[in-house]
């Protein structure tokens, strides 16, 4: 994840991008819920030697091609608590502050909030929510698209409003994104 210091270098703030490419979308049950867990290309120095990783620790870097997916899928389906796994085909933009203007963003159906968390100035945890979820309840509006079965919001308001709810209770830097995950046959 790229982020930035604004013009009077006290601010971080999440640098906008496209992010496009593969991931394996792992279910992982947790009591009687069920979570989807997105992974992808491994770029902590610590986990290379396996073929995947958390997005939300690898900078949302997702494969590059359906065949490193397949092959990290592969090792995925061999960890006691997955219960399946698919490949899904990732394209993302996060948003600069200036698009949030733009009528196209502002009709966008498939919203999702980008927050980066941590400590002090070690940002490392890549946090997507989306729609609430019944089943996992926040204070701030929404749920980690993880929870709720990887669903965006389905209107710019909503958020919009979770994005600032983010980064008032939690402290920390936001941006929305546009998502769009979908289901692809492997090589």
């Amino acid at each position: 994840m790229c982020i930035i210091l604004d013009e009077e270098g006290c601010t971080l703030k999440i640098v906008p991008r496209e992010i496009r490419g593969y991931v394996c979308v792992a279910k992982r049950k947790i009591g009687q819920n069920a979570i989807h867990l997105l992974f992808g290309k491994a770029v902590t120095q610590c986990l290379k030697a396996q073929d995947y990783e958390s997005l939300a620790t690898n900078g949302l870097e997702p494969f590059r091609t359906p065949k490193e997916a397949l092959r990290a899928s592969l090792a995925l389906k061999k960890v006691s608590d997955i219960e399946s796994v698919w490949i899904g085909k990732l394209e993302m933009r996060i948003l600069s502050q200036d698009e949030l203007s733009d009528p196209d963003v502002r009709r966008a159906t498939n919203l999702v909030v980008v927050e980066l968390h941590g400590y002090y100035d070690f940002f490392d945890d890549t946090i997507l929510r989306g729609k609430t979820s019944e089943s996992f309840p926040h204070a701030i509006p929404g749920s980690y698209l993880y929870e709720n079965d990887l669903q965006p919001f389905d209107s710019f308001d909503s958020a919009y409003y979770a994005a600032t709810e983010a980064h008032r209770q939690a402290a920390c830097p936001v941006a929305l994104a546009t998502f769009k995950l979908e289901r692809v046959t492997p090589p």
